[in-house]
């Protein structure tokens, strides 16, 4: 008796995945029927988010269970057929629950854009325009209810010499220690990547020797020692998956 062929597992929720064979050999009628009649329009056609925006998904998602849960709501449901005033009552009850750690107007939209592009992947809908719009009037008075605060933190810049004398301490200092003298240095890479580049520290700490290219170039000057050039490619950074062109930011030094 022929044995039937396993179909293509699915991950956690976001659709079908193409098996190993079908995307490293040739495809047959039966594999091409196969891959169509297993297209999940709903969920393969949806954006694919950061590692970062995935856990608020997952916690603006377990937020909006809770909350259905205490109203006995069918949170599914709920979600797709949810209007201006649920949305209202939602936020009301997630300032209350989270009111020690939700105390800024900023962090509250972001707990409303993250639900908006919840409510898409679950439905496959944006929400209705007028609901968006109407909301913007409530995330107003909300703010205003429960004194949100609204002022932007100021981001104090670090000037060069800031950063030298920073840099002097870490390599001086005998009170600092590391478990090992390479974390030394390596802070020290990433403090200057920092400064010059501007990335986001998540894309620093990804950084691998795969993301260096080192080239020696002749000084055209004394024509002795060589000029270093370190060009660096950032793969993790925001709104982006995948690698930028190679390669991005350039470190001029000399021996």
């Amino acid at each position: 008796m022929p044995q039937r062929r396993a179909a293509p597992a699915a991950l956690s929720g976001h659709g079908v995945h193409l098996t190993r064979a079908q995307t490293t050999g040739s495809l047959s009628a039966e594999d091409l029927n196969e891959i169509e009649a297993s297209f999940d329009e709903k969920t393969l056609t949806q954006k694919v988010y950061s590692n970062s925006s995935e856990i608020l998904l997952k916690q603006v998602e377990k937020l909006w269970v809770q909350y259905c849960a205490i109203r006995t709501l069918d949170h599914e449901a709920a979600i797709e057929k949810v209007n201006t005033r649920l949305l209202h009552n939602f936020f009301v009850w997630v300032l209350n629950y989270r009111k020690t750690t939700l105390r800024a107007k900023g962090t509250l939209e972001t707990y409303w854009k993250v639900f908006c592009l919840l409510r898409e992947r679950k439905v496959g809908l944006k929400l209705d325009k007028l609901v968006i719009r109407q909301m913007h009037g409530v995330l107003q008075r909300l703010v205003k209810d429960f004194g949100l605060n609204t002022k932007k933190r100021e981001k104090v810049p670090m000037h060069a010499e800031d950063l030298l004398e920073v840099l002097r301490t870490l390599w001086a200092s005998t009170e600092m220690t590391f478990d090992h003298e390479r974390h030394r240095t390596q802070l020290s890479l990433i403090m200057l990547l920092a400064g010059i580049s501007g990335s986001r520290p998540g894309a620093l700490l990804a950084l691998r020797y795969r993301d260096v290219r080192v080239t020696l170039l002749r000084d055209p000057i004394s024509g002795e020692q060589p000029v270093v050039l370190i060009d660096l490619s950032y793969e993790y950074t925001k709104g982006y998956l995948g690698a930028k062109d190679r390669y991005g930011d350039v470190l001029v030094t000399t021996f």
